[in-house]
């Protein structure tokens, strides 16, 4: 059973945030019917704010408020959309209401939210050469039960974009049927057309070891697009990351690596400038080599060119270890997954608080909602009145908010409102997490439990 929503008496606690709040309420579904207009509600007998005759035809009980005794007044519940005869159903632990009699002095309320990242552009750039074929099936196969729940759980607003590398269709670096960058899915919100990206990679031709991947970041970033910026079409105010998947080398790569001869093609430093002049992070997923049955494995080929380019575009964890991670061709989803984890965790945002109405009524229920003041959070650089500034990705930050009903007198039937208070990233304006408020206006001389 969930547990009860925290009541309205004193000033409740805030969560142990062992567990992430749930993401912001996105459903576009007509809103419960509202509880708080009309003539007063005659036998209302147990002041739950839902008249006998409703009770009946509900199955509730009309002389107790709480009829599953789930902790949560049957009109609350009828508002929640949760079933209020069954105590299993009910309004999510993290969701909250307060009883807020007519001139009362104010309550105060410390809440939890959750610091996602709040706009994130994830962009898959991906080694189709010939021996990649373990590795590409990986990721098509746990883009969405692995990947995409790790990332929404992490970023708030994600898009992904999906491109790969080979080699330049000359000997003795690519064979004639390759190329050095395509982009198979500009960046999207929409993941069946990520995976159907995913779906047309076939791993197949490059002729000598190192590949092109200096060529594919720099034209992912520095490309053209209608909209955005790189030919992976990055969006403005956000968080870019490349995720470079490959097993080997590049051509033209740190100090000169690997040089082409006889090519026009990017160079090292053409292709670091780019991303840093995006602020583009990457996670390297550095697939390891088939060791065909030898009793001792093969050296990652791929390793010491990824983590240059971590180091190069200062793409770091919180704890300062470089986002470059040993992928077993079976497993690469982990890695993938892992770096971005990593990388939100290491990049910080401003946070500030809004409250929204739930339209559905003629009171506005944000005015219940005095002020939402910024207490403390697990990791910020500071905060003032309004805003914490500094802080890191996929921690925690807690408001106190101040509740207080000097506006709407009582009257002979119990009164109910919602209202949203949001978190939300200040640069782009993305809602990071959402906490539904339930506010109870008891009827005149009436208590609730």
């Amino acid at each position: 059973m969930a547990a009860p929503v925290r009541r309205d008496s004193g000033v409740a606690t805030s969560d142990d945030g062992a567990t992430p709040p749930p993401p912001p309420r996105t459903d576009a579904g007509p809103p419960p019917p509202p509880r708080d207009s009309g003539p007063p509600r005659p036998g209302d007998a147990d002041n739950d704010g839902l008249p006998d005759a409703d009770e009946v035809a509900r199955g509730t009980d009309p002389s107790n408020p709480d009829s599953d005794g789930d902790g949560v007044e049957d009109g609350v519940e009828v508002l929640a959309g949760t079933d209020p005869t069954d105590a299993s159903s009910t309004i999510a632990p993290t969701d909250f209401y307060v009883v807020l009699p007519y001139e009362d002095p104010a309550q105060q309320r410390e809440l939890d939210f959750s610091a996602r990242l709040g706009r994130g552009d994830i962009f898959f750039l991906v080694d189709t050469t010939g021996s990649m074929g373990a590795a590409i099936n990986n990721v098509r196969s746990s883009l969405s039960s692995t990947i995409v729940p790790a990332v929404t759980e992490a970023i708030a607003d994600v898009v992904m974009g999906v491109g790969d590398f080979r080699d330049f269709p000359v000997d003795p670096y690519g064979d004639s049927g390759d190329w050095a960058f395509q982009v198979r899915q500009p960046m999207t919100s929409d993941v069946a057309s990520v995976q159907s990206a995913l779906n047309g990679l076939r791993a197949g031709g490059g002729n000598d070891g190192p590949e092109a991947a200096v060529e594919g970041l720099f034209e992912a970033v520095g490309g053209s697009c209608a909209s955005g910026f790189g030919a992976a079409c990055f969006r403005e105010a956000s968080h870019p990351i490349v995720v470079v998947v490959t097993d080997a080398e590049m051509h033209n790569g740190p100090s000169g690596a690997n040089a082409y001869s006889g090519l026009s093609a990017r160079t090292w430093s053409e292709m670091t400038s780019a991303l840093n002049a995006q602020s583009v992070k990457v996670v390297g997923a550095a697939v390891d080599p088939i060791s065909f049955g030898l009793p001792f494995p093969l050296p990652n080929a791929a390793r010491p060119h990824l983590e240059e380019l971590a180091r190069a575009t200062g793409s770091r964890a919180a704890s300062g270890s470089l986002t470059v991670y040993d992928a077993p061709g079976g497993s690469v989803s982990t890695a993938v997954v892992d770096g971005i984890i990593d990388l939100v965790g290491a990049t910080t945002q401003d946070i500030t608080s809004a409250q929204r109405d739930d339209a559905s009524d003629e009171v506005d229920a944000t005015r219940f909602i005095q002020a939402v003041t910024p207490v403390r959070a697990t990791r910020a650089t500071t905060f003032d009145a309004t805003t914490f500034y500094g802080v890191a990705g996929g921690t925690t930050v807690t408001f106190q908010v101040t509740f207080q009903n000097d506006f709407l007198p009582q009257q002979t039937f119990v009164q109910i409102f919602q209202a949203f208070i949001d978190v939300l990233d200040t640069a782009s304006g993305t809602v990071v997490d959402t906490r539904n408020v339930y506010i109870v206006v008891p009827a005149i001389g009436g208590v609730l439990i």
